[in-house]
């Protein structure tokens, strides 16, 4: 037997409900007495944990797991797991077609991972020791809170997930079959997390879920307040928590996008001003289709509504072009949407065909080069949008949080991002500093810290800023 810990890898792609899936799984590794290393040829075991919501992201897997097979092939790792939603979705054809895979698992439980990992290192020969770490406790490295996790973001921001499943009935969507129906995180539990993940030097707090605005909807009525809601939620978070400077909203329905809601948004200091609102389309005949609530006239209002109630929003956007059955004219509807509302970012996605789901059946179905087309024309619009909204910011001085130092972008310092752009998916602000001042390039600042920037320059994605001038 190996006197060393067997090493683990873990590899995430996807989405941030899936980074959070796997600090959860690191830390119960860790606890159980693994070694964490970065770099699948120096483990003993990796484990891959996809995502299988669309075809190019099972592509994506697919092709991670065949360059750690290579190596698998070479000597390291030793052993492969396979396991989040792809293997939830497709592991009994994917057992079949892919041996080189030694474990399948489903999404990554914790207590799955640890029971997996530990019957393979036992076979290898290098069983792992248990930290002497209490159940509730965290690994060194980790954050201690009910949920501990080994954080695979920069230390000054985190994801907070509010609750898993999806209860919506979207046509096109494979989310309810994966991850089950809504369940939320009991709102103590939130609050304990958030307090430990800012204890830990977290100072962004990003909320996911696949439906935010669900959270609450199947917990029990509680005293006279009623069932619990995300605003309420939203209060308490940005009210209780001294240590946190933004709280961000992301995957919010917009059905369930209430005036109480917005008032929070609005009055509330830490929460940033900015919303997340997947509409997928400005049609109504596809949104139907869809199996979407809303009209593209009261999403018009909806978002009219917002920009009039919290002073600086940023609105975000998701969509989806070839549905099958969206003619030229529903594609114009959605540019004219997209010109209508401004979204300051927006993120689009071709339709992809999934079995099992209502829309797999509907026709006609759209050719993948005309999507691609269609693609093309979505960004170009918005990047019209995008440059003509961020223009606006030039002379303004605002807020921005430091993300990390440039070493090899002259004449930028330092990247950031202001409160309207969130981490990974957004623009950033690039920060030139003052070479006329006897202050170094940066000297003194560190991730995480907030700092006024006056706006030089914008981009179609992207600010240019300098430190501003503070006054006594």
């Amino acid at each position: 037997m190996s006197p060393n810990p067997p090493r683990v890898a873990v590899i995430t792609l996807g989405c941030a409900k899936n980074v959070v899936d796997t600090e959860q799984a690191v830390a119960t590794l860790l606890r159980a007495g693994f070694e964490l290393v970065d770099d699948p040829g120096r483990a003993d075991i990796a484990v891959l944990n996809t995502c299988g919501f669309i075809e190019p992201a099972r592509e994506e897997s697919i092709d991670t797991l065949l360059l750690l097979a290579g190596l698998k092939a070479e000597g390291r790792p030793t052993a492969l797991i396979f396991g989040g939603c792809l293997s939830v979705r497709h592991g009994d054809e994917l057992r079949r077609s892919l041996p080189e895979v030694d474990r399948f698992v489903g999404l990554l439980d914790s207590e799955e991972i640890v029971q997996v990992c530990t019957e393979l290192a036992t076979e290898l020969g290098c069983a792992p020791r248990p930290l002497p770490v209490p159940r509730q406790a965290a690994p060194p490295g980790c954050v201690a809170s009910p949920r501990p996790r080994r954080l695979m973001t920069p230390g000054h921001y985190a994801y907070l997930k509010i609750a898993e499943g999806c209860s919506n009935t979207c046509t096109f969507c494979t989310i309810p079959q994966i991850r089950g129906a809504t369940r939320s995180v009991p709102a103590e539990e939130l609050l304990a997390e958030a307090q430990a993940l800012a204890a830990a030097g977290v100072r962004e707090l990003l909320l996911v879920a696949q439906d935010t605005t669900a959270w609450g909807s199947d917990l029990e009525p509680r005293g006279e307040g009623g069932v619990p809601d995300l605003a309420a939620l939203l209060t308490r978070l940005g009210n209780g928590i001294a240590d946190l400077e933004w709280i961000r909203l992301m995957y919010a329905h917009p059905a369930r996008i209430t005036d109480a809601l917005l008032d929070v948004l609005a009055e509330t200091p830490r929460l940033v001003p900015y919303l997340d609102v997947p509409v997928q389309s400005g049609s109504d005949s596809v949104l139907r289709r869809m199996g979407r609530p809303l009209t593209r006239n009261v999403l018009v209002e909806l978002f009219d509504r917002a920009r009039a109630r919290i002073p600086d929003l940023t609105l975000r956007t998701s969509l989806i072009v070839g549905f099958p059955g969206e003619s030229e004219a529903d594609f114009e509807a959605t540019l004219e949407l997209m010109r209508r509302v401004r979204f300051d970012r927006l993120g689009v996605f071709g339709y992809s065909a999934e079995p099992g789901t209502p829309a797999w059946s509907l026709k006609p179905r759209i050719e993948a080069g005309e999507i691609e087309r269609r693609i093309a024309e979505v960004l170009r619009v918005q990047e019209e949008i995008s440059a003509e909204r961020l223009a606006g910011f030039v002379g303004r001085v605002v807020p921005v949080m430091l993300d990390a130092p440039l070493a090899d972008l002259p004449p930028f310092a330092w990247v950031g991002r202001r409160a309207g752009d969130a981490p990974e998916v957004d623009g950033s602000v690039y920060l030139e500093f003052d070479a006329g001042t006897d202050r170094p390039a940066g000297s003194g600042l560190e991730p995480g810290q907030i700092i006024p920037v006056e706006i030089v320059a914008a981009g179609e994605h992207d600010l240019e800023g300098v430190l501003a001038e503070v006054g006594p």
